[in-house]
């Protein structure tokens, strides 16, 4: 697993780079074009940069390696399916959680930090959770199904949401103030893990069924 990540980091390495570039960069260009933002509207960008990244790295370490046929012929070594899933999920963890660090301590640490930082564990896990549904949907389904796949599950869940705030606004309210009360951010947050386990289980579980010809596009 070790080998892989590093080769991982190594041809990816230019592309990380210059992602770390632009999630750091633009927020000051911003900050140079409109000083007047509020810090809420600053603290949106770097939410809703970290997420697009998202897509970018489930792209560059499954997607491409598929049409290039290196997903396919690593079945060819004796590498365990969970292994190979395990090592791409770990990648992109390291460049989910560094990035959310650094972008978030130079840019909002006093909006997080100390009143919401139930709100910047809770907001790292999520990513984390949908850069895990990206990277495996890229193993199970085509490319253009895989690239929509993390934005349907946040869709999902946000009309959920709306639902729920429609139909019961008070219940609702309460439960979310409750939902953000320090004792329940850590059973929360295991929840969210625990369904990233989940999906690399069950990409794992396809994958050892899988023919070679459906790593391949």
């Amino acid at each position: 697993m070790r080998a892989l990540i590093r080769k991982d980091v190594h041809v990816h390495r230019l592309g990380m780079a210059g992602t770390a570039a632009v999630l750091l960069g633009l927020p000051a260009l911003a900050g140079l074009v409109k000083p007047d933002a509020s810090e809420a509207s600053g603290t949106s960008l770097i939410v809703n940069l970290n997420f697009i990244l998202v897509l970018v790295w489930g792209d560059w370490l499954v997607s491409r390696e598929k049409t290039k046929g290196t997903i396919g012929w690593l079945r060819t070594l004796p590498v365990p399916e969970e292994t190979m899933v395990t090592a791409k999920v770990a990648t992109y963890m390291l460049g989910c959680v560094s990035l959310w660090i650094a972008s978030t301590v130079l840019y909002c640490r006093h909006f997080y930090f100390p009143a919401r930082w139930r709100e910047w564990v809770l907001v790292l896990c999520a990513l984390m959770f949908f850069g895990t549904v990206s990277v495996c949907g890229r193993f199970r389904f085509r490319q253009k199904l895989g690239q929509v796949l993390p934005p349907l599950v946040l869709g999902v869940l946000a009309g959920a949401y709306y639902v729920l705030v429609r139909m019961a606004p008070a219940e609702t309210a309460r439960l979310t103030v409750r939902g953000m009360q320090p004792r329940f951010v850590v059973p929360e947050a295991a929840g969210i893990l625990a369904l990233s386990v989940a999906v690399v289980w069950v990409t794992v579980a396809w994958l050892r069924r899988a023919e070679t010809f459906q790593l391949v596009e």
